[in-house]
């Protein structure tokens, strides 16, 4: 053991020779008080002690130091000379006037020095013109000189049945039309004419026209698919086809046969509806489906393999559209 003095209190203390370079207190105690520093508070005049990294402080209290921020306060200048007392220092951060009619002040001063020829921006002013119709003097800026003729819109409409009618005339001669319904003279412009070969004087005339002409029906329709589509639509909707869908459903007693449900039932093809039309065509193919269409509806209401009770399966929404998915990936 080593025999050491403490550097706060001066007693004679042992230590082991492997402590002995470490130590220089006898406790603890004596360690906290070397670390901290003696201070006297501003405010209230008692002494604290503090540690030797907040020795820059110079109050006791929160409450000491409120009260002391409250009584000094910090001054301000303003760049109108006058002082301002202030409660916190915090406040002083961005400040550069004393009151909100400074602020105003210092602006109106500002727009007056920007003004005119102090303004960077500055173009060289206004530009005096003369009227082509009144003969006035009249300022615009440098940027409108080329589109400007005219001091006032009167003068403007004044000068029109002269100058931009008789061009705009001349422009629409050329593009006079007479609608295809009911006969009426048109004014379409020069880009619809290459378009389109026919027109209208409104949507209504349009409408009418299709509906008498007949432009669009059978071979005209640009959907038009050698009358397959027709022969489909008359045979979904045929008596026959309800029959045969009411006709799978009892069989079915209106239940699901993949997952039992009651609820949105439909009826499915098993063998497809297409491999089914394109066996009726071979065996008819002496009939053409453009010319002879009403015999082949006649023939097609009397084929049994599209109304086979066999070929027909009950299916809810959700179970049907499953089917159609796996059958097309599948294809």
């Amino acid at each position: 053991m080593i025999k050491l003095c403490c550097k706060e209190c001066g007693k004679d203390y042992y230590r082991r020779e492997s402590q002995a370079r470490r130590s220089s207190f006898c406790s603890r105690k004596c360690q906290t008080l070397n670390s901290r520093v003696k201070k006297q508070c501003i405010q209230c005049g008692r002494e604290y002690s503090v540690k030797k990294s907040e020795s820059k402080s110079k109050y006791c209290s929160m409450k000491c130091r409120r009260i002391g921020m409250r009584n000094k306060g910090v001054v301000f200048k303003c760049k109108c000379g006058k002082e301002v007392t202030l409660k916190f220092k915090s406040y002083l951060k961005g400040r550069k006037f004393c009151s909100n009619q400074c602020v105003l002040k210092r602006k109106e001063i500002s727009e007056r020095d920007k003004t005119g020829s102090n303004n960077p921006n500055w173009g060289g002013g206004l530009v005096t013109l003369i009227c082509n119709q009144c003969g006035k003097e009249y300022k615009r800026q440098k940027s409108d000189v080329k589109w400007s003729s005219c001091c006032s819109k009167e003068c403007a409409n004044a000068l029109l049945p002269t100058t931009w009618k008789k061009k705009r005339i001349k422009q629409l001669k050329e593009t006079k039309h007479f609608c295809e319904y009911c006969g009426k003279n048109i004014i379409v412009p020069k880009c619809k004419t290459k378009l389109y070969k026919k027109h209208f004087c409104s949507s209504s005339c349009h409408v009418k026209w299709i509906k008498e002409s007949g432009f669009y029906v059978g071979k005209n329709n640009p959907n038009w698919k050698d009358g397959v589509r027709s022969l489909n639509s008359v045979l979904y909707a045929c008596e026959e086809a309800e029959n045969w869908k009411k006709s799978v459903r009892e069989r079915d007693k209106y239940k699901c046969q993949h997952c039992g449900s009651n609820s949105n039932l439909h009826v499915h093809h098993i063998k497809k509806f297409i491999e089914l039309r394109e066996e009726f065509l071979k065996e008819y193919d002496q009939f053409s489906i453009n010319d002879d269409i009403s015999t082949l509806l006649r023939l097609a209401y009397k084929w049994k393999p599209f109304f086979e009770i066999d070929n027909g399966i009950t299916l809810c929404r959700v179970c049907h559209a499953k089917e159609h998915a796996r059958i097309n990936s599948q294809c």
